[in-house]
């Protein structure tokens, strides 16, 4: 301890009192602070007090808040003028009179240091305490940033900021640690105390939590926009999906009462499109899809929207904004509506590379209006879908804007589905055999097998009737195997009668191509009847869709022993050339041109007489369809020669398996007659 006297006179007697205990100088000789800041106590002699009184008052501000003590020395016999004794409490904190001992002068001065150290704690403790408050006044200012802060760049900037203003550093930096995820971080207090430590700690801590709310944040974000993309987009096309349409379409419908038409719903749907699925594979298809899209965004007009329904079906809505557009009438709307499609269509029927061939696409489009065909995006979708089917149904390839009687048309076609599902399911078809014959004998030959389906009240209808819809709902394939199985069956159960009849059984392109198993189609026919006695009839036309493929299947269905011909003959676009590499061995004259043969004037005989020829110059048979009057036979008899044959209401409709037996029974017994009488 540093004792400070301020009378030489009496520092030896207070050393030789104190002893070693006590660092003893007289501190009044110099008027340094330094020298101030080292003593811990003053004692002075009543007239050192008078003479350093400013002295002593200037060193106990000094040292403030902490106290400085002071002892006052005073002869016993001397007594104190008021105005020293005023002093106590004031620039004086004791008063000690000697002579007196060594053990009351050490008590005064360890209670006076003990005063000493009791103020500069309080002092400490204090200081310590404005060190917490402004630290948790900070954390707390950059608690409320951590928390508020919408990205990383903010939190951090604003933190740094805080920190400088709050603190009254110079400086704030926020670093990562990179790579030391796993170690703890020291913050060395070479610059800064305990509880700056413990402050930046804490900071570090909260900012790290922050940091990491915000990015999960982030993440979550970006994890919903990815979400909300995905439930929105189509992922082949990058088009918007339905889903986006019906959510895009109801609110523009409820934000404002639409009372008067003002824009359009087109459904689009690509004809035949998956023909190029099943011959080029869904890749290639799925590259002529993403064209599709890029060709109908450039059709429509800015403020219209593309969006892929599914599969190879489009939608666009046509808006129509007055505030660009004006004003329009409900016929203009109708005629921009049909102009869109129709411009949609002649962009998709230009010529299209995929997968090494070139595509036409044909579209067809249906058309509803809202809100007279609906207030809700799912029913002016359904209207429209049900337009573009009508518009299918006529021949496709145009547009056709929705009526209420399409509603009907498409139930009835529902309904039809329904009972056609359940026909095949009960086996309630049968099958009917139209005679084929020899023109110059009329002996039944073979016979040509004609679905028919009987309905409940007695009527039976004919396949024009349904097979449109057995061919778009898939059926076709299971209906075709039942026809082919059932007609072999038939067909062996008359050779066992000694009818050695050949058998006639259409099939369906949609049974042929695609995937077809050449087989499959002998396993159906072998377990009655060998193959070669089944004409498998195939449409001129159908030859023309992926022609590479249809001339391998027929090569390999021949290869199992079919017999296969053309039907239809002359009205399709077959080709000299490609006729000579099919693997076919007959040709159906089409019934168009029988029914000029017995007309004056007609080229009918001259056009069936040279395709005729062409056949015999091929080595293929040929069957003329539709002969309604001898006079037709005749002539077919006369171009054709003894080896033609035909078919025809002339001869006989198609007719039940036992109407056709009970001929057939006829036919033998006239010819054993015949035999007998030659």
């Amino acid at each position: 301890m540093a004792l400070a006297l301020a009378n030489r006179a009496n520092a030896a007697l207070l050393k030789r009192m104190l002893g070693h205990d006590f660092h003893v100088q007289d501190a009044f000789a110099e008027e340094s602070d330094e020298a101030a800041q080292e003593i811990d106590l003053i004692v002075a002699d009543t007239a050192s007090l008078q003479h350093y009184r400013q002295r002593i008052l200037n060193l106990r501000q000094q040292a403030a808040p902490m106290i400085l003590p002071v002892l006052m020395v005073a002869d016993n016999r001397t007594v104190l003028p008021s105005r020293l004794t005023a002093e106590l409490g004031h620039s004086v904190d004791d008063l000690l009179r000697i002579p007196t001992t060594q053990a009351e002068l050490k008590a005064r001065i360890d209670n006076l240091l003990r005063l000493r150290d009791l103020s500069r704690q309080q002092e400490s403790s204090r200081q310590q305490l404005v060190g917490v408050v402004s630290a948790l006044s900070t954390l707390n200012a950059c608690d409320r940033i951590v928390v508020r802060s919408k990205s990383e760049g903010e939190m951090l900037s604003s933190l740094c900021r805080t920190i400088v203003d709050e603190e009254g550093y110079n400086l704030a930096w926020v670093g990562f640690a990179i790579g030391q995820a796993d170690k703890p971080i020291e913050i060395k207090a070479g610059h800064f105390g305990y509880e700056e430590c413990r402050l930046l700690e804490r900071l570090a801590d909260n900012l790290v939590l922050g940091l990491n709310a915000l990015r999960t944040l982030r993440e979550s974000q970006q994890q919903s926009a990815k979400i909300h993309h995905l439930a929105y987009t189509d992922a082949l096309t990058g088009l918007p999906n339905r889903r986006h349409l019906v959510r895009y379409l109801d609110r523009m419908l409820d934000a404002a009462e639409h009372t008067e038409t003002s824009g359009a719903v087109l459904f689009i749907d690509l004809d035949r499109f998956k023909l190029i699925n099943d011959a080029l594979g869904h890749e290639v298809g799925d590259r002529v899809l993403i064209q599709i899209g890029q060709r109908l965004q450039g059709a429509v007009r800015h403020a219209d929207q593309v969006i892929r329904q599914g599969g190879d079906e489009f939608l666009v809505l046509m808006i129509h904004d007055p505030r660009h557009a004006g004003a329009s009438t409900r016929e203009q709307i109708i005629a921009n509506a049909c102009a869109l499609a129709d411009r949609i269509i002649a962009h998709l029927a230009e010529p299209l590379m995929e997968g090494g061939f070139t595509h036409h696409i044909v579209a067809s489009i249906g058309i509803s209006l809202y809100p007279d065909h609906g207030r809700n995006a799912t029913l002016l979708i359904e209207n429209a879908d049900k337009a573009m089917f009508e518009a299918k149904r006529q021949g496709g390839g145009g547009q056709l804007l929705f009526s209420e009687d399409f509603s009907t048309s498409r139930q009835q076609r529902f309904a039809m589905e329904s009972r056609l599902r359940e026909a095949l399911n009960n086996e309630e078809f049968e099958l009917h055999y139209q005679p084929i014959f020899e023109l110059d004998s009329c002996r039944i030959v073979a016979v040509e097998a004609l679905i028919r389906w009987p309905q409940a009240d007695g009527d039976t209808l004919m396949p024009g009737a349904f097979m449109p819809v057995v061919e778009e709902t898939g059926m076709i394939k299971p209906l075709g195997d039942w026809v082919l199985e059932t007609a072999a069956r038939q067909l062996k159960a008359w050779h066992e009668q000694g009818f050695m009849l050949e058998m006639a059984v259409n099939v369906s392109l949609n049974q042929l191509y695609p995937g077809c198993i050449a087989e499959s189609f002998a396993a159906l026919v072998r377990p009655h009847v060998d193959p070669r006695w089944i004409h498998l009839e195939v449409t001129e036309n159908a030859l023309m869709i992926d022609p590479g493929a249809i001339e391998t299947l027929l090569y390999v269905l021949h290869a199992q022993g079919f017999q296969l011909a053309i039907d239809d003959f002359g009205t399709g676009y077959s080709s000299l050339s490609r006729l000579q590499h099919l693997s076919i061995q007959t040709l159906k004259i089409d019934r168009s041109f029988i029914n000029e043969l017995d007309q004056s004037g007609s080229k009918g005989a001259a056009l069936v007489s040279i395709i005729q020829q062409m056949a015999a110059s091929l080595n293929l048979h040929t069957i003329a369809e539709g002969i309604e009057t001898d006079a037709q036979r005749r002539v077919l008899l006369e171009t054709a020669g003894a080896d033609g044959w035909g078919q025809g209401f002339w001869f006989s409709p198609g007719v039940p398996a036992h109407e056709l037996e009970a001929r057939l029974e006829n036919q033998q017994a006239s010819r054993r007659v015949q035999a007998e009488q030659d």
